[in-house]
């Protein structure tokens, strides 16, 4: 979608009629700081790129001591990110030129400005190669790769080494393969080894991390020595303590009297217990799974008087809560002790060898590839670049080489933005760039939703920890600074966002514990508003069959009523109705509902715009090209043959298609359409004779040219525009248009290649992008991503499908990858034909559950902050009451531990969990069976509950206006109006010769011609007599007559006529023609003209029953003309089956006509005689 994104921080309230704040404190500092590595943390809003700029602006244009911009190095995560930073400092400089026309510097920095390293991360490291082509023995002229072509590459080396290592039948290999393979998912293992380089690559030196992941499981290395013990025990840790706290929240729960004495033994117990528990872990992990399990803990008492049913409820919820976290949570890891892991390794061990070296056999075979081509992917330059950057040691350290030194002197500053989402290869280049101190890095760790990209926002944490904060009177670096004042939101959206993440984000949960320092300060100071800036919209899915609980129409609903009421919004110092452009809704994934929120916004007449939510191979008007195309490379395949046929390109009916099926029976739909009973049907037959043009045409043009050529002849595009979204459709076929042009340029093999290619993209993800959508109406609702929405703003934000379950299908591979703890996997029985999981497996699953926990709260952060007035959530809950208790019970001491939040399965449950302790919550803690505190808040939330009774149908903007006498009047006259000329519009203005006499023929006609499946040589009569004037045609009449059969050969090989057709030929009547009387006239002609291509015009009177003599224009070609000395002789050859002369020339009589006059006057000259040859009597027939 391309939505402009917004001006930042006090640009949009100067923009809005307030005055321009002054630089914050923390702004003014990153704009200031020099002299060593300065990291700062921007939180959402804060003026982070408008700070950026201002420090690289303040650095060129320097009084004393101005740097060249080409001097600065200023990384940004997109291009137009970069174009937008590139144009600012253009306008900035062109101020200063106003201002002071002959400022030299100014016009030195504007100058250099083109040419300044202002750049994406690959674009950079592309410039770096580029310069230094010759230091990696590359061709200067290399390409890069796209990712499709990439992937192809790897799938072609994985096959091809893969084939090798099974014929060498290495039996570590074999192992291999049985661990990663079953019988119907063989492919397992390609896919396998494909992630794994792609995961690899996030590394500076991928090998070397591969390596080290591998010898980690040599047998000889103890558990207690590997580097999975200390996260495991941390692990557990965490969860006896988590355990020891809810006991002891328990305890202090009872009331000090006699008659829970044996709830406070009973605690007692539990605390004993897991304190012996974590007793036993110290010792060792041998003694704690030996001696701590099976655990056994104590039933509930009965105690029945006196007790207080609430703290009975508070004190059973707990209870259930640490023992579920004991007896099956830390259960999960209680699958080896030392022994097992032991063998476990020893099994594994020899795997993963193997599996190294099929990699690093793939990387070779691949590398070989991309040299051979000359193209490389991103991924490859950046790490050309890092090879150009460092180099390893005899003992393994990492230094710069002689040009990184070289290079480090380069930049006086290098700028990186975005730097959450770094990885640790890009990390090491920049560090490498520096010259040790001249680093400033931009970034907000809660934005980093990049996961998928193999972002490391542990990089950016790291560097937080380790910086000191800055102080501006005693300056140490490196220095960390934070921006926290938000310009973007309403300070009850701000409260709003500081209130849930102050309750769940942490480090183990989050990756950074939301404390005071991390929370958004709102610049805003007005009154808040009448409307709550906070809402969460319930629907209970048990009733959400009932089309009124339909979340996206209840969102829709929600959106016409604002607009509808003309409910305001704070603009600047004033306010003003809200628009349908002012909302934006929200999704983590567009693909399976998107679109049913943009029907619903349709439903109720509400402009909607919606970002890509289906790949472009989904698209309609692709997956119908794609099928035209498969049928003309193979037309055997049924299921594209029918959405062709089907299609308005040759308009078969449901019924047609029924027909058509039922004179093949059983056989393919192929062996229908060819059938000769459809032969006279105007979609089979326009197909066979498409399919038989195509498949010549594919076989001599490139793959982009021939499928513009077939949108041409077929107007695609004219039906593709004419569907709804028809620009945007268009889009799509452009960018399918380009997919094939890049194919042809990378040195494709044709249409066949190419749908393999596409056949390969669409098995691979099947998530090739469709066209960015063109927004056509400014005034409509947006519906995007949430990741695609990062660094936008919107006066509301409606999250939707809060209640939907988070994609944890990472957790379920069958290896599973970490940046530090390497790779782990199940073990392979092979006798019992099973796998059962290892303990580096379960510690990687959850360090890696951890990290995606972490990642969907920090989408939940990036959705809440979009919002400048309103951030309104929509979830629909499955047993609502049910989940309800289970969420208060987390929430019984006010916060929940991090352990219970990384058992959180929605976005739901944490705004829930945080409506649950507002003021406003009280419906949901109604609902609870235990009391959950309430914390004060400065914000109003707004719960509201979606039932059948609340949703009254929303009066949509139709209604009904009198009619304007006039208007109607006009509107009368138009409709009785009588058109004087009606019988000669439906004369066509244009014609066919050969269409002149079309009306002779009659239904009498239509079933003349015997099957083909009766015809000894397979021909229809038609095809028959196609085939003797197409000779005609094409013949040599001199050669014809001195040898026939050569003659037929010869036309034959030129391609004009197919074997089956050549041998239908009537010998004996042709012979009749070119040895016979009339044949002797046309060899002593005096000029002879063939295929003359004829025009005139001719009355229409003379062409339709109208009165009337308005020409219409006729064209066509005689078949021969030869000149005699009494003037022009016309012939036309006819193979019609007819019994006498009289009978030919009356079908044929109005195109006789046309051509004699035709004739005469093209040529100049008077036709004397005109002659029908019939080939089936034999004889020329005159017309007279």
């Amino acid at each position: 979608m391309t939505t402009k994104q917004t001006a930042p921080c006090w640009q949009n309230w100067k923009r809005r009629g307030r005055a321009m704040p002054k630089w914050t404190d923390a702004q003014q500092d990153a704009i200031d700081a020099r002299g060593g590595n300065i990291l700062v943390s921007a939180a959402a809003g804060s003026g982070k790129t408008a700070v950026l700029i201002e420090r690289v602006s303040k650095c060129i244009t320097d009084p004393g001591h101005p740097v060249d911009i080409d001097r600065l190095l200023i990384v940004t995560f997109t291009n137009a990110a970069a174009a937008e930073m590139r144009s600012r400092l253009s306008v900035r400089l062109r101020q200063i030129l106003a201002a002071d026309p002959g400022n030299a510097n100014a016009k030195r920095q504007l100058s250099l400005l083109s040419g300044a390293d202002i750049c994406t991360i690959d674009a950079f490291c592309l410039k770096l190669v580029r310069e230094n082509f010759f230091s990696l023995n590359l061709a200067a002229d290399f390409r890069l790769l796209d990712e499709n072509e990439n992937d192809r590459l790897f799938e072609e080396a994985i096959d091809t080494v893969l084939t090798e290592f099974y014929e060498e039948a290495d039996p570590d290999f074999l192992h291999l393969t049985e661990a990663f393979t079953t019988p119907d998912k063989d492919r397992d293992l390609f896919g396998l080894i494909k992630e794994l380089m792609r995961f690899m690559n996030a590394q500076a030196f991928p090998f070397d991390w591969l390596e080290q992941a591998v010898a980690v499981y040599d047998p000889a290395v103890p558990l207690m020595d590997s580097p999975w013990y200390p996260v495991l025990k941390r692990q557990v840790e965490e969860m006896l303590e988590t355990a020891a706290v809810l006991v002891k929240q328990s305890a202090g729960q009872l009331p000090p009297e006699p008659a829970y004495d044996k709830y406070a033994e009973m605690l007692a117990d539990d605390r004993q217990l897991i304190a012996h528990l974590q007793s036993l872990l110290h010792s060792g992990w041998d003694a704690f799974m030996k001696q701590g399990f099976p655990v056994a803990f104590t039933n509930m008492p009965r105690v029945r008087k006196d007790i207080d049913p609430q703290v009975k409820a508070a004190l059973a919820a707990n209870r259930d809560i640490y023992k579920t976290i004991i007896t099956k949570d830390i259960k999960t890891f209680l699958v080896s002790d030392s022994a097992d892991y032991a063998q476990d390794t020893a099994d594994l061990y020899p795997i993963y060898r193997a599996l190294l070296r099929v990699v690093q056999a793939v990387e070779r075979l691949v590398r070989e590839k991309k040299d051979e081509l000359g193209g490389y992917a991103f991924s490859d330059i950046e790490h050309f670049a890092i090879d150009l950057l460092m180099e390893k040691t005899a003992d393994g350290t990492v230094q710069a080489t002689a040009l990184g030194r070289q290079l480090q002197g380069r930049y006086a500053e290098i700028l990186v933005d975005e730097y959450q989402d770094t990885n640790e290869a890009q990390d090491r280049l920049f560090a490498f760039l520096s010259n040790g101190g001249n680093r400033f890095m931009v970034g907000d760790v809660k934005q980093s939703i990049y996961r998928f990209r193999l972002a490391m926002p542990q990089i950016f944490m790291a560097k937080k920890d380790s910086y000191t904060p800055y102080n501006r009177l005693h300056p140490a670096f490196p220095a960390a600074i934070t921006l926290d004042k938000n310009f973007r939101s309403r300070a009850g959206v701000c409260a709003y966002v500081n209130q849930v993440f102050s309750l769940f984000m942490t480090r183990r949960v989050g990756e950074l514990d939301y404390t005071q320092s991390e929370y958004l300060n709102p610049f805003d100071s007005t009154p808040p508003d009448s409307v709550p800036h906070a809402a969460l919209h319930i629907l209970d899915a048990v009733t959400g069959k009932d089309h009124v609980m339909d979340e996206p129409m209840a969102v829709a609903r929600l959106i016409a009523k604002k607009v509808q009421s003309g409910e305001t919004v704070q603009d600047g110092d004033s306010r003003r109705p809200l628009r349908y452009g002012d909302f934006a809704i929200l999704m983590r994934s567009m693909r399976a509902h998107a679109g049913d929120y943009a029907q619903a916004l349709q439903d109720l007449h509400i402009p909607v715009v919606c970002d890509n939510a289906t790949g472009l191979f989904e698209n309609g008007e692709i997956q119908l090209l794609l099928s035209y195309l498969q049928v003309i490379d193979n037309p055997m395949q049924d299921i594209p043959l029918l959405a062709v046929l089907s299609s308005p390109i040759y308009g078969a009916t449901e019924d047609e298609l029924a027909e058509i099926k039922l004179t093949a029976g059983y056989g393919r739909f192929y062996s229908a359409v060819f059938h000769p009973d459809n032969s006279c049907r105007s979609c089979c037959a326009a197909l066979r004779k498409d399919l038989s043009f195509y498949k010549k045409l594919a076989v001599t043009m490139p793959v982009e040219a021939f499928i513009r050529r077939l949108i041409r002849d077929k107007s695609l595009f004219a039906y593709i525009r004419a569907l709804g979204d028809g620009q945007q459709r268009q889009e799509n076929v452009e960018t399918f248009l380009s997919i094939a042009g890049r194919f042809d340029q990378n040195g494709g093999l044709g249409l066949a290649a190419f749908l393999r290619y596409v056949d390969s993209m669409i098995r691979g993800d099947g998530k090739t992008d469709s066209a960015p959508v063109i927004v056509t109406d400014e005034n409509a609702v947006k519906i995007m991503s949430v990741h695609h929405s990062k660094g936008l703003e919107f006066p509301v934000c409606i999250l939707a499908g809060a209640g939907r379950k988070y994609n944890m299908q990472d957790l379920t591979g069958k290896m599973l990858l970490h940046p530090q703890l390497g790779l782990a996997t199940k073990c392979h029985q092979e006798e019992g034909y099973f796998d059962y999981p290892t303990l580096p497996l379960e510690v990687v699953k959850r360090e890696s559950r951890l990290a995606a926990m972490s990642e969907n709260l920090r989408v939940l952060y990036v959705a809440m902050t979009r919002a400048k007035s309103q951030f309104i959530s929509f979830a629909s809950v499955r047993s609502l009451e049910s989940r309800v208790k289970t969420l208060a019970a987390y929430m019984q001491q006010g916060m929940p531990l991090p352990h219970l939040c990384s058992k959180l399965l929605y976005d739901s449950d944490f705004l829930l969990m945080s409506a649950l302790c507002h003021p406003d919550g009280g419906a949901l803690r109604e609902m609870a069976t235990v009391e959950v505190p309430v914390h004060p808040a400065d914000f109003a939330l707004q719960v509201v509950f979606h039932t059948p009774e609340t949703e009254a149908p929303v009066q949509t903007a139709e209604r009904e206006t009198a009619a304007d006498p006039r208007i109607v009047e006009q509107i009368r006259e138009k409709l009785d109006y009588t058109y004087p000329y009606t019988a000669l519009s439906k004369v066509s203005g244009k014609r066919n010769a050969s269409a002149l006499d079309e009306a002779v023929f009659t239904g009498a006609y239509v079933a003349r011609s015997v099957p083909a499946f009766l015809q000894p040589d397979g021909l229809t009569p038609a095809e028959k007599g196609t085939a003797m004037h197409t000779f005609m045609q094409y013949c040599d009449y001199a050669a014809a007559r001195a040898d026939l059969e050569r003659e037929i050969a010869r036309v034959q090989s030129a391609g004009y006529l197919r074997p089956e057709e050549a041998h239908t030929l009537d010998r004996q009547k042709l012979t009749a023609f070119f040895t016979g009387p009339f044949g002797a006239r046309v060899f002593g002609a005096k000029a002879v003209y063939r295929e003359l291509k004829v025009a005139s015009f001719l009355p229409v009177r003379a062409l339709e029953q109208v009165d009337a003599d308005d020409p219409v224009f006729v064209q066509g070609i005689a078949d021969c003309v030869f000149e005699e000395p009494e003037g022009l002789v016309l012939l036309d050859y006819k193979t019609d089956r007819v019994k006498t002369e009289e009978e030919l020339l009356a079908r044929y009589r109005q195109q006789l006509m046309f051509y004699k006059t035709a004739v005469a006057r093209t040529l100049q000259k008077p036709v004397h005689a005109v002659y029908l040859y019939s080939f089936c009597l034999s004889k020329p027939c005159e017309y007279k």
